[in-house]
């Protein structure tokens, strides 16, 4: 397999003679890459080489030779040309990365910036004995708790100074330190585009070389969804050395269609928008009351599902990622006070030490630029909620997103291809976000005991009498047929399809005797994480801006307000023209709570929430907003929601929580009560509410589940 990084002008060139010298399928194109992921694509190399020469009677020579620096602060051995600059980046004879002093030599101009770290001297010389280099043995450059204690610790060594090309080399270095992939997460990547070219619905390491997993038919643990807590329980098995099996109903969202996307538009939604619809159901339904948001489509598995109960719809994401592909990306940690209120028998000092940090790192957490933010267009219509919300007395805080917010400065200067400031995020962003596809699950591929089985829905769980679990699937074509009726056998049954999936899937079991013994919190404790949208209307000088990123960035917090807790994040709205719209998400301390059951007639499992339930959030998030009105001599649209006297949508959310809560449900490390070796790793432990937004919550407890599980249950 060849793999080319990159967006530069041969690109095309460079695809064009791939396909017609019929080695396509052995070469993958990267395209651009952010700044954060260059380490890892040149650590997936063993040499980096770049032998440069003087032409044209010296006129033509290298210059600088950042990328020497580059390939050599991730440990690489490095080969150049003696030409230009080359020389002055690289010295003849030494380690990669062995000392700043020796590495690099200083110019007139002043001093480079480089990592020195002593284990990649070792990690390389260790390799080039062999021949090679270990894998990931020379590498200094992974974020996570675990390989940072396990490499020793990674110092800077700070610049002497110097201006120029020497500032930028600094800025370089600067850049790579954000880096949040390895190489078993870039091989793993590989494997997924591999695996989308080549029609595979089976995903493994072997699928790098185009080659489908063969298909089995038990697996000592298997995990059911590839959302956030099926992710962390994937890569976490597979680092343990545990064979394991990812059930994934959705599809693999690798593949270009003919516009050359992997994802639609928000604009122009085609068939790839929606799970099986005709038309799209987008949360913002008219404007002006004028049906021009959704649009006629054709049935197809696409990302975005919206499923529809009694008084309340939940969207969810469809596809290897799960809602990691279609939410907006905001990773906020919650408050201690209220995740200690919510979850009073977890040690809230081991999260917030432990779990938290480890969650963000892989998941690529980071923060827009505060000075950027004040500057560009982009993000007018964040300023504007901003000033409102000063006007009414309000705190706004910044919250961080998955989103690469370098990359998103990039699409600004016009050297990235636009993917949040072209409109995209219901539908999936086709570049810049951090999806689980390209974090944890890569990972899990690359630990090569992994495999993902897509197209796939679990329908049934029970249990044989020699203990082992028995699953029930069926597997579809992209028409929704059912082709095939397997089942799976596994000792270790880990569910990760997310708040209902999880939860439709034991009430089931539990009411056709299947699972017989699981008790009376399945199906429990299940509530909207108080959503509710809205928007405002501006004064004409209040001007939100053509151009607005779809990443929110800012959220209106006056969760201390104890008598009315309300967090609101200040959504946007592109539409590619002024329109003096304000879009909030609030999230409320709403405290009702719904439950699951049962219908034997038709074999549904049905929700019990009513419209009463929804109005305590509605009711809130009034308080606040009718505040922010008065302040602001502002008023609410009507225009949005498909009714004409509709202000606040509350018939959906976002954030559908608990069904199994942590503690009632299942004990307090997520063992389901009643049944050993069965686990859940998702959002249906969180207990209907957790102030923010939900995602990095939910990875932080898987990660507290599985250190758990394979320190106490899966040790020999």
């Amino acid at each position: 397999m060849l793999l080319i990084v990159g967006g530069g002008p041969y690109e095309q060139d460079l695809r064009r003679l791939a396909r017609e010298t019929g080695v396509e399928a052995s070469v993958r194109f990267t395209g651009s890459v952010p700044w954060s992921e260059l380490p890892a694509h040149y650590g997936a190399g063993d040499v980096f080489a770049m032998p440069c020469r003087t032409r044209r009677g010296g006129l033509d020579v290298e210059g600088l030779g950042i990328v020497y620096l580059e390939a050599s602060a991730t440990g690489l051995p490095v080969v150049a040309g003696d030409s230009g600059g080359a020389p002055d980046a690289v010295l003849n004879g030494r380690p990669a990365g062995s000392s700043a002093a020796a590495n690099l030599r200083r110019r007139p101009s002043g001093s480079w910036l480089c990592w020195a770290t002593p284990s990649c001297a070792t990690g390389w010389a260790s390799g080039a004995a062999s021949g090679s280099r270990r894998s990931g043995a020379g590498t200094c450059w992974r974020t996570s708790s675990e390989n940072c204690s396990e490499r020793g610790p990674q110092k800077l060594v700070p610049a002497l100074g110097g201006t120029g090309k020497s500032a930028h080399a600094a800025h370089m270095t600067a850049k790579l330190m954000q880096h949040q992939l390895t190489r078993r997460q870039i091989l793993g990547m590989v494997a997924l585009q591999t695996a989308a070219a080549s029609g595979l619905t089976r995903i493994g390491l072997q699928s790098a070389h185009a080659a489908e997993p063969a298909a089995v038919d038990n697996s000592p643990a298997i995990v059911v969804g590839s959302g956030y807590g099926g992710a962390v329980a994937a890569l976490r098995l597979g680092q343990a050395g545990i064979r394991t099996l990812v059930l994934e109903m959705g599809r693999l969202w690798n593949t270009t269609g003919s516009d050359g996307k992997v994802f639609c538009s928000t604009s122009a939604p085609d068939q790839r928008s929606m799970w099986f619809r005709t038309r799209t159901e987008a949360p913002l339904a008219t404007f002006l009351w004028l049906d021009l948001v959704n649009k006629d489509i054709g049935a197809y598995p696409g990302v975005l599902d919206r499923v529809h109960y009694d008084n309340m719809s939940v969207y969810v994401g469809r596809g290897v990622g799960g809602g990691s592909l279609v939410n907006g990306g905001m990773a906020v940690t919650p408050l201690k006070s209220y995740f200690a209120e919510q979850f009073p028998t977890v040690d809230a000092d081991e999260m917030y030490g432990t779990y938290f940090p480890r969650a963000r790192s892989m998941l690529g957490v980071n923060t827009v630029d505060p000075a950027w933010f004040e500057s560009t267009e982009w993000y007018q219509f964040t300023r504007t909620s901003r000033k409102a919300a000063a006007n009414a007395g309000l705190k706004t805080t910044f919250v961080p997103n998955v989103y690469d917010f370098g990359y998103m400065q990039r699409e600004a200067a016009g050297t990235a291809t636009k993917s949040a400031l072209a409109g995209e995020v219901i539908y999936g962003n086709n570049y810049g976000k951090r999806s689980l596809d390209k974090t944890y699950l890569a990972a899990a591929l690359g630990t090569g005991n992994v495999t993902i089985h897509t197209l796939e829905k679990v329908r049934s769980v029970t249990r044989a009498s020699d203990g082992s679990y028995v699953l029930t699937a069926d597997r579809i074509d992209t028409t929704g047929k059912v082709v095939e009726t397997k089942q799976y056998s596994c000792t270790y049954l880990f569910l990760g399809g997310g708040s209902l999936g999880t939860t439709e899937l034991l009430v089931r079991a539990r009411e056709t005797g299947t699972l017989p013994a699981l008790n009376a919190g399945v199906g429990a404790g299940w509530g909207t994480n108080g959503n509710t949208m809205l928007g405002r209307a501006n004064h004409i000088w209040d001007t939100v801006g053509a151009n607005q990123a779809t990443m929110p960035v800012m959220g209106i917090d006056d969760w201390a307000n104890t008598a009315n807790p309300v967090f609101a994040e200040i959504a946007p709205l592109p539409m590619g023209f002024e329109h003096w719209i304000s879009l909030y998400l609030a999230i409320t301390k709403n405290p009702e709570r719904a439950s699951f059951s049962y219908d034997s007639s038709s074999g549904a499992v049905k929700l019990g929430w009513t419209a009463a339930q929804s109005a305590v959030s509605v009711g809130m998030a009034k308080k606040l907003f009718d505040r922010l009105n008065a302040a602001n001599a502002t008023i609410y649209r009507y225009d949005l929601f498909g009714s004409t006297s509709k202000v606040f949508a509350d018939d959906f959310t976002y954030h559908p929580l608990g069904g199994c809560v942590l503690g009632k449900a299942t004990d307090d490390y997520g063992r389901v009560k009643g049944y050993s070796r069965l686990y859940i790793t998702d959002g249906s432990l969180v207990p209907g509410s957790i102030g923010v937004n939900p995602f990095v919550t939910i990875t932080a407890l898987a990660e507290r589940t599985m250190a758990r599980v394979l320190a106490e249950d899966t040790a020999p």
